[in-house]
Formats: C-alpha cells, sequence, structure tokens
C-alpha cells in the first residue's frame, strides 16, 4: 500500500493576519531598593480581518538572573472588551489597538542582578485568526533591568492542618481519595511566595507529592490552591492531595513541605506535627444495611428517639460507633452484638429539630481495625434520615372571655386581654398568636400579636392593645398558631368562626 502525505494549502494572499509592535517597558532600568514600584509596559496588536470585532490575548513576563529563570512567569491577559483583570486598550480598535499595563516590581528581588522580559506574546480574534510570537522572534527584545534589595531569607510556614471537609478517617473506594490541608506562608519583608510542594508519606514506601503554586485567577488576586489572596506576602493555601488509585489500607502523614520565593530562596520544612489520616478500604469491618427506625417521630414538645441498625462482619471484640449527624444527636459507645451480627444504638432528635441527618459511621474495633461509611468521610451518601411526624391539626378553642367587658378611657391605660381555654390536642403544641379590636364599622383600631406559651391548664391570656377609644362599642378577635404552622381565626367581624362563648364585645363607656 502506498502512502502519500497529504499537501499543506498554500496560505492565499490577504488572508488576515495579527501582528505585534511596540512591545516595551517604559524603561529599562528601575531602582526598587527604597520601596516597589510599577513601570508600564506598552503594546499594540494589529489585525487586518475585515470580520472580526473582538480580539484577546495574552503577553509573558519572565524574571531571569543571567540567563536562569527566576520566580514565576506573569501573565497579562487583554482584551478589546477589556474589564479588570483583564486590561482593555487605550486607544484603537480592532484594526490595531493599543494597551498599557503598569508592570509591578517589589522592594525585593534575588541577590544577583536581575531582569524582566517578555518572551511570548499571543492573540487571537473572534474568527479563528491567531498569532504568536515568542524568544528572539520579540524584536527588539522588551527588557527591564532592576536593583532590587537582595532577599536571601526563604519564605516560613507555622504548619499545616487538615482542611475541610477532611477528617482524620477518610473512605477510599480504591480510586484514590483526595485529601485536603491547608497552610499559611509568610515571606514578608521579602519577594513574596511563588511555589512549593508537599509531600505525604503513605502506608509501606508509598509516596506523594504534590505541588503548592500561587498563581493568578482568572476572577483576580491569586489562588493558591483553592484559596483566594490579595498578595504574595501573607498567603494562605487550601490544597487539595490525590492518592495514588489502588493505595491499601493505612495512615497517612505530612512528611514535608517544601516553600520558595519569587527570588528562588527555598527551606524544606519537616516535624510540623499535622494530624494523622487514616485511609480505609473497609476490608477488615464491613458493615451494611444501615437504616433508621421509625423514620417519622413526634418531637412537637419534647426529645423523641429512633435507632439506627445495621450489621457488621469481621469485628474483633467490642465495636464502637462514632456517628456524625445532623439535627439529632447520638454518642460513642461500645455496641452490643444482637443476632446475625447485628447492632443498633438509639439517635435522639430534639425539639427544636424537623429532620434528622446520619452524615458518617465511624467503626472501630477492639483490635484498632476501622472502617467508615457516608459523605462525612468522603464515602457515599447514606441516605439515613428522619423526620418529624407531619401535625396539620388546627388549634381548638373551646371557651374565651374579655378580661373586662367595659371601662371609660381612663381606666384602659393596659389594654384588655383575651383569656382562652384550648383544648391542647395538637401535636404540635400552640405558640403564636394575634388579636385585633373592631370599629361598629368592622375598621381594625388595635391588637397585638407575637409569641405565646399555653399553661398546664389550657389557659392563656392575649393581649389587645389600642390608643385610644371613643365612646362605642367594639369587637374582638383573636388567632391562634400553632409551631407546625397551622392557625385558626375566632371572632372576626368577616363571616369567620364565631367566638367559642359568644361575640367578645367591649364597651367604651363616655368619660366620667
Amino acid at each position: 500500500m502506498l502512502l502519500a502525505a497529504a499537501a499543506a494549502p498554500a496560505v492565499a494572499a490577504g488572508n488576515p493576519e495579527i501582528g505585534f509592535s511596540g512591545i516595551a517597558f517604559a524603561t529599562d532600568h528601575v531602582d526598587t531598593t527604597t520601596g516597589g514600584t510599577t513601570v508600564t509596559l506598552n503594546w499594540t496588536v494589529t489585525d487586518t480581518s475585515t470580520t472580526a470585532h473582538d480580539l484577546s490575548g495574552s503577553i509573558y513576563v519572565q524574571g531571569y538572573s543571567g540567563t536562569t529563570a527566576v520566580g514565576p512567569v506573569e501573565q497579562i491577559r487583554f482584551s478589546l472588551d477589556g474589564g479588570w483583570p483583564v486590561v482593555g486598550p487605550y486607544t484603537g480598535e480592532i484594526a490595531s489597538s493599543s494597551y498599557a499595563y503598569d508592570f509591578h516590581l517589589t522592594e525585593y528581588g534575588p541577590a544577583a542582578p536581575v531582569t524582566y522580559r517578555v518572551n511570548r506574546i499571543t492573540a487571537t480574534d473572534d474568527q479563528g485568526t491567531t498569532r504568536t510570537l515568542s524568544g528572539d522572534e520579540i524584536s527588539p527584545a522588551a527588557v527591564l533591568a532592576a536593583t532590587q534589595t537582595p532577599d536571601t531569607a526563604p519564605p516560613v510556614t507555622d504548619g499545616v492542618w487538615l482542611a475541610s471537609p477532611t477528617k482524620n478517617q477518610v473512605y477510599d473506594d480504591g480510586s484514590g481519595a483526595t485529601l485536603r490541608y491547608g497552610l499559611y506562608v509568610q515571606d514578608e519583608p521579602g519577594a513574596g511566595f511563588w511555589e512549593g510542594h508537599i509531600v505525604l508519606d503513605g502506608p509501606g514506601t508509598i509516596e506523594v507529592v504534590a505541588p503548592i503554586t500561587l498563581g493568578y485567577s482568572d476572577q483576580g488576586g491569586m489562588l493558591c490552591g483553592d484559596m483566594q489572596n490579595w498578595d504574595s506576602w501573607f498567603v494562605g493555601c487550601e490544597l487539595p492531595v490525590t492518592l495514588p488509585a489502588g493505595s491499601p489500607t493505612g495512615d497517612w502523614e505530612v512528611k514535608e513541605v517544601s516553600l520558595t520565593d519569587r527570588a528562588g530562596n527555598t527551606e524544606r520544612y519537616t516535624g510540623l506535627d499535622a494530624q494523622t489520616v487514616r485511609v480505609t478500604r473497609n476490608e477488615v469491618i464491613s458493615a451494611s444495611g444501615f437504616a433508621l427506625s421509625p423514620t417519622q417521630v413526634n418531637n412537637w414538645r419534647q426529645s423523641a428517639t429512633t435507632t439506627l441498625t445495621f450489621s457488621a462482619s469481621g469485628v474483633q471484640g467490642g465495636l464502637t460507633a462514632t456517628v456524625a449527624t445532623s439535627g439529632c444527636s447520638t454518642w460513642n459507645q461500645v455496641l452490643t452484638e444482637g443476632p446475625a451480627g447485628t447492632y443498633s444504638l438509639p439517635v435522639v432528635m430534639h425539639e427544636l429539630n424537623s429532620s434528622c441527618t446520619i452524615d458518617g459511621i465511624l467503626l472501630t474495633d477492639a483490635a484498632g481495625a476501622v472502617s467508615v461509611y457516608g459523605a462525612y468521610y468522603g464515602g457515599p451518601v447514606l441516605d439515613l434520615r428522619a423526620t418529624r411526624v407531619p401535625d396539620t391539626a388546627r388549634p381548638v378553642a373551646i371557651a374565651a372571655a374579655l378580661s373586662r367587658t367595659e371601662a371609660a378611657p381612663g381606666d384602659l391605660f393596659n389594654g384588655i386581654s383575651v383569656n382562652v381555654i384550648i383544648d391542647d390536642v395538637t401535636l404540635a403544641p400552640v405558640t403564636g398568636f394575634s388579636t385585633t379590636i373592631y370599629n361598629s364599622l368592622g375598621h381594625s383600631v388595635g391588637g397585638a400579636s407575637g409569641g405565646v406559651r399555653v399553661g398546664p391548664d389550657g389557659h392563656v391570656s392575649l393581649p389587645v392593645s389600642f390608643s385610644a377609644l371613643p365612646t362605642g362599642t367594639y369587637t374582638v378577635g383573636f388567632t391562634l398558631s400553632t409551631s407546625a404552622g397551622n392557625g385558626a381565626s375566632w371572632g372576626y367581624p368577616n363571616g369567620g368562626t364565631p367566638a367559642p362563648s359568644g361575640p367578645l364585645v367591649f364597651t367604651s363607656l363616655p368619660a366620667a
């Protein structure tokens, strides 16, 4: 069989092209030994396309000590649309647009003389035309020499810790669990933190090295791992570290953290006393059949209990269960094995909570074997939830009377009240009320509302407030509501339920 290479199509004359010009710093030397400063970097982009409307790209600056690169590459993004943190043009449009960026230089830098060089620029328009210049293609070279205060001290950290949601025990299904660590880095005074790595020591001879990099965020500022930062001198990092697939059950410890600043100073830190993480495949203790019973409880007026049950095998000696919950509680306890390897423990759902969720279960036996279950430990969701028994019943008032049925205006400094007797048969207690007092035209002239507690005899007193009542006859209505949100009303002049003991009528007498 004969194979022939396809010939590349010739570029037709007049095809759209992107060009760069005027790439230069505003000066060729700067002294920052008395403090940081900025130097303007300028460049112009041309595009011969007659159909393009937008253009974007990046210009990259690298520091060098001699010919050795030092510190990070700074990417400066630009676009015709612009908008922080993307640089927009100060003049021009798609055919020719010019840009200016204030390149920041810190007071501190490498001990040796340093230069900053534009080593790459690239742009693409919305029609797909693209152009990149690198290295010596950028001519004349855009170079800025800097005299900076020598930075000879490395970054420092005072420790590393487990970051949420990583716990001291983590489930791994064999695909490789991800652990999260946090640390703070300081490089002040100095050139600022740049990069490093964290080393984890695992079971046997397994070791994992994960990078630590402070890079620029697309939304502005900088990211170290997943944590936002606004400078490079005081840096917080939150680092995901993924373990190798197939790692066996065992402990993982932080062996080392290495940190490098933007001047190239590096320091290794060991003995950071970070918490050990037990990663388990649940090979020894194997539990299943997790269930809550009942899944509905009546905790409207006091705490109620549901029971967590499961089966477990491979247990040596006593089995201790630690349960992570939301909206309920339990306590660490050594469980007694029931028939066919079953175990159970009570879970208390408190009066204030409408639901209870089991988020994680940690099982430990007398031999030290560990297994974990649930999203709390990085495993599948357990789907264990109990809820409060629904209550749709409305309050029932069996009697109601006004504290006073008549008075002169000078005798009403504290208003009046409705004394109600409740048939307290609802699951949810009566917790709220409102009252309204109406004139003969059915217009509200006062009232009150708020929380209420019913006495053990079913009695509750509801205040009715008003500022002034002209001589005449008035009607009072009242509403009761339960903590389940169910309400009932009596005595309102709109055809609703009559007051249970007859109309609540108050007469305002003439002044004496």
